[in-house]
């Protein structure tokens, strides 16, 4: 979470969910395009960004919480770069620099920040943004196609799909 709003554990878990049944109906779809191996994913998630470690409220027992790592042209906390898994293409030696080791590397980056009403989100080769209060209400209802979307552009696709 990158921005100054607190969430709740029911939160983080409904945003958990709906990620993962996002993740999945990617998978779905791709089962079987050109051998493509995988038919279940399981989502995990490891880390937030926050300004404040107090924002992150409940149980955040093996979570990493960033709060002075990394901070965009906007202010907004970041995850470490360190730790994004696609760092490891650029390593000389194969080894990860992200601190916790390899459990702690992730493969994309979602974040909640505000900016213009008229964008809701964007995606890009690291992630997806979004703003936080979209997220929060929409995590159990039909309107994650926008994530869904999004999380096209995340895999290289251009368009509507």
């Amino acid at each position: 979470m990158s921005n100054e709003r607190n969430v709740t554990a029911l939160e983080r878990a409904n945003m958990k969910s709906g990620l993962q049944r996002v993740m999945q109906e990617w998978v779905d779809t791709l089962v079987g395009f050109e051998g493509f191996p995988i038919t279940k994913v399981d989502l995990d998630v490891i880390s937030y960004a926050v300004t404040h470690r107090s924002q992150v409220q409940g149980d955040t027992t093996g979570l990493d919480i960033f709060t002075t790592s990394e901070v965009d042209n906007e202010g907004t906390t970041k995850c470490d770069p360190r730790c994004y898994r696609d760092n490891l293409k650029t390593s000389t030696d194969g080894e990860t620099t992200c601190p916790g080791g390899e459990k702690n590397m992730f493969d994309m980056e979602l974040r909640l920040a505000q900016w213009p009403m008229t964008i809701l989100g964007f995606g890009a080769e690291w992630g997806q943004a979004f703003r936080p209060w979209f997220i929060f209400c929409h995590t159990d209802d039909d309107m994650l196609w926008t994530l869904r979307h999004e999380m096209g552009h995340s895999f290289g696709l251009i368009g509507e799909f």
